[in-house]
């Protein structure tokens, strides 16, 4: 017997199963252009911040939910108009280093003028995290396109009324590529047949520097993680914006972590066993993008490392560089 799912019709149940019994049959091009976001965007109980709320506010949301970005909602405008990220919570708080290296405030001005910021006011400071909505019957296809061109984190899904009601992470489309990627006519090519994640610069730190000046070069590069090395030049950590929610006590900005290397920064987290903390997941030349797929979903994490067998960095992979490679031989 059928199951019934309540609310629905029997016109709806038969079109829901007509359509699944069409998906059978679809390339890996198909299954994207017929795929609404609304399909598998699943049903999220939205989390946001006030325009007015602290940073302290929205750090503990990101912590208890181990999210990255919330939407910031405009009471005067009645709708959400921008999103704040972890990354603009890290240029905001590198803004402030650089004032009490200048001398032009003190450490205990910098810690009132941290205090004092508004999500809204930090919203987007980054320039990177745009507030691009779309339709729920937008397809899978056009969203990996929106993402690849506007360099989005995330998507708001709308409904007919303009009201948010989901948002839509480079990360689920990657879970939902993983069930579908073995149709994908490069599922078998090799991430140095595609040169996947090799980029004229692959942008790392040494572990002896500090965690300020970690945060630093990932602002400059304009990247979101960076690897630490050793002093062979292998691959011991990652570092990336999300770590700032962790030179954060009793809600001030620790200046003792900032200054810590980078090596005493990692140990630290893992022995606190923070789970918030991005291990280091690696592929090499030979693996598939069939396989990089899968890593991802399993792993959990945002960027891959690619290594030669003396695990040496030759590049990284994103989520991003990933969706960009299957838009092209879509």
């Amino acid at each position: 017997m059928d199951e019934h799912v309540v609310g629905t019709t029997q016109a709806e149940r038969d079109l829901a199963r007509g359509k699944e019994a069409k998906k059978k049959n679809m390339t890996f091009r198909d299954h994207l252009v017929n795929t609404d976001v609304q399909e598998i965007s699943g049903n999220r109980i939205l989390e946001e911040v006030d325009r007015k709320d602290s940073i302290k506010d929205a750090l503990a949301l990101f912590q208890k939910h181990r999210i990255q970005s919330l939407p910031v909602h405009n009471p005067v405008k009645q709708a959400h108009v921008a999103f704040l990220d972890v990354l603009d919570i890290m240029v905001f708080t590198l803004g402030i280093i650089q004032d009490v290296k200048a001398g032009t405030v003190t450490k205990e001005q910098a810690q009132e003028k941290w205090g004092k910021a508004t999500c809204g006011e930090l919203a987007d400071c980054s320039g990177r995290d745009p507030f691009s909505p779309v339709g729920l019957r937008t397809s899978v296809f056009s969203a990996i396109q929106k993402f690849v061109k506007w360099k989005a984190h995330r998507l708001p899904i709308i409904d007919p009324e303009g009201e948010l009601i989901h948002l839509l992470s480079q990360f689920r489309v990657i879970e939902y590529l993983e069930e579908h990627v073995g149709a994908s006519p490069i599922a078998s090519r090799t991430v140095g047949d595609l040169k996947l994640g090799y980029k004229d610069g692959v942008y790392s730190i040494k572990e002896t520097q500090t965690v300020a000046e970690g945060f630093q070069v990932i602002n400059e590069k304009k990247v979101y993680g960076i690897a630490v090395l050793n002093g062979e030049g292998r691959i011991v950590g990652n570092l990336s914006a999300s770590d700032i929610r962790r030179v954060v006590k009793d809600g001030a900005l620790d200046f003792d972590v900032l200054a810590l290397s980078v090596s005493s920064f990692i140990k630290a987290g893992i022995q606190s066993d923070d789970r918030t903390i991005e291990g280091v997941v690696c592929v090499q030349a030979s693996t598939t993008v069939e396989e990089v797929t899968m890593k991802f979903v399993v792993t959990k994490v945002h960027r891959l490392y690619v290594i030669d067998e003396n695990e040496r960095l030759l590049g990284i992979i994103s989520t991003i560089d990933l969706l960009t490679q299957l838009s092209r031989d879509l």
